[in-house]
């Protein structure tokens, strides 16, 4: 049985978005889909609304696992893929009734191999801009190409776009199992192959910025898994022949800018000694001559984290300084905009 969308769902801990999830798949206005439903060894009682919801759409798959991962969860349905096209969607988000159908005839009209739309952060519904910016601006720059940087590596999210089954299956584009910021490593993964894109500039995903996910628990440590995601990027690159010009260049960005975010932002005080001590050792000279030749124009916070690496006083307390008055610009924009409808 073939269909024109398979939608792929992992599923972990879930049972109290899942109804909602589930509802705006089976309702979508293109019928013609296959749902695979992978529970990966959840505990709570996701297994029973999923076999509640499969007892009544035929077009429901469920395939149960041992707890493995979300990219073990994502990997696990591949070999079960009957959809031209495939769609991942995350089990505590939803999607707008018309995304299976409205990203299809997109992609079908541009033979495009990778399709990517909006989204909508739903817990800030204040945020009006974040889901979209990078594409909202890159469609108002009239510079549409298949090489240009902010589709390849801005725009990492997997969930952010209609794939064409054949090109996820014959390149391999797999999840790299046990480790966070696998969707990173996948956008980069495609983006190596040179896949046709289309962009569809309206917001058709709601992810919900759980604070039980797995990226929003900074405790767990997962922002360490930074730095084995961005060695798999390298070792991709060279073996395709192209860490070199520009793709290097936009590697060594795009590492550079997270490392410091995820170590500035998104790093639980008890993990940071961590993952500052795996930065180090991942800075070498690549990297030192990128910061020396592209230093103009970057932030404080920027150049003065990357200077404290070694260990001196002045450059920490700048960076100390700067990441201070962040978080108050910050803190003062998301109380404006409370008190601001």
């Amino acid at each position: 049985m073939s269909a024109k969308v398979s939608v792929v769902i992992p599923v972990y801990n879930v049972e109290k978005f899942l109804r909602e999830c589930l509802d705006s798949v089976v309702n979508q206005t293109l019928r013609d889909l296959q749902v695979i439903c992978v529970n990966d060894g959840s505990p709570d009682h996701s297994q029973q609304i999923l076999e509640e919801y499969a007892a009544k759409d035929s077009r429901i798959m469920i395939i149960k696992k041992e707890n493995g991962g979300l990219s073990s969860a994502r990997n696990a349905a591949y070999p079960h893929l009957k959809g031209r096209y495939t769609l991942f969607v995350d089990s505590d988000d939803w999607i707008d009734p018309a995304l299976c159908e409205k990203t299809y005839a997109v992609a079908e009209k541009e033979n495009a191999d990778v399709t990517l739309f909006f989204y909508q952060p739903t817990t800030v519904t204040r945020r009006k801009k974040r889901g979209g910016s990078i594409l909202e601006d890159f469609m108002k720059s009239h510079a549409f190409s298949e090489a240009d940087e902010l589709l390849r590596i801005k725009h990492v999210t997997a969930w952010s776009k209609l794939w064409k089954t054949s090109f996820l299956t014959n390149h391999q584009i797999f999840f790299p199992p046990g480790i966070c910021y696998e969707d990173t490593v996948v956008q980069w993964k495609a983006a190596i192959q040179n896949p046709k894109y289309a962009v569809l500039p309206e917001r058709l995903y709601f992810y919900r910025e759980n604070p039980g996910s797995i990226m929003k628990n900074k405790a767990g440590g997962a922002s360490k898994d930074i730095v084995p995601c961005f060695d798999l990027i390298k070792e991709m690159l060279l073996d395709h022949g192209k860490y070199h010009d520009k793709w290097k260049n936009d590697f060594l960005e795009h590492k550079l800018d997270m490392f410091m975010h995820c170590y500035s932002f998104w790093t639980h005080p008890g993990h940071k000694n961590e993952l500052l001590s795996a930065v180090k050792k991942s800075i070498g000279d690549d990297e030192k001559e990128f910061l020396r030749q592209n230093h103009t124009g970057k932030s404080g916070l920027y150049l003065s984290f990357y200077q404290s690496l070694d260990g001196s006083l002045v450059p920490r307390l700048k960076y100390n300084f700067y990441l201070t008055l962040k978080k108050t610009k910050m803190f003062v924009s998301r109380l404006l905009r409370k008190l601001i409808p």
